[in-house]
């Protein structure tokens, strides 16, 4: 990903060079209109990258409970999302789901999830 970060920054910065308007620079690169701006107003490709990973997700306010529940063994995801709707969750299943896929389970039992908080797993339900 980086690689090809790099690569559209230096093509959009080549063709804004050239006078080249951002429709016609997306149209040439096959990108988007919006991610070609990015490209142009963004000082280094690592500006792109680092906007990319570092969003908030509807999902991040509620991962603590999420996790509190995992780790008590509830492990059956249909729960979690009626109990974090009761909490005021509005976003998807599907992110509740992709925030459970992002805990990353090691051998040693503990869990890291995407901000770096080390958790204990009673259970990972695998």
């Amino acid at each position: 990903m980086r690689a090809r970060t790099a690569e559209r920054c230096e093509a959009v910065r080549r063709l804004r060079a050239e006078c080249k308007g951002l429709r016609t620079i997306a149209k040439e690169l096959d990108i988007d209109r919006k991610s070609a701006r990015r490209f142009a107003i963004a000082a280094s490709p690592a500006d792109v990258i680092t906007a990319a990973t570092s969003r908030s997700r509807m999902i991040d306010e509620f991962v603590p409970h999420l996790l509190t529940r995992w780790n008590a063994g509830h492990t059956d995801i249909a729960a979690p999302i009626t109990e974090l709707r009761e909490l005021g969750y509005r976003g998807s299943r599907n992110e509740v789901w992709t925030a459970g896929e992002a805990l990353r389970v090691s051998r040693a039992g503990t869990t890291v999830d995407r901000a770096g908080h080390t958790l204990l797993f009673a259970s990972c339900g695998s």
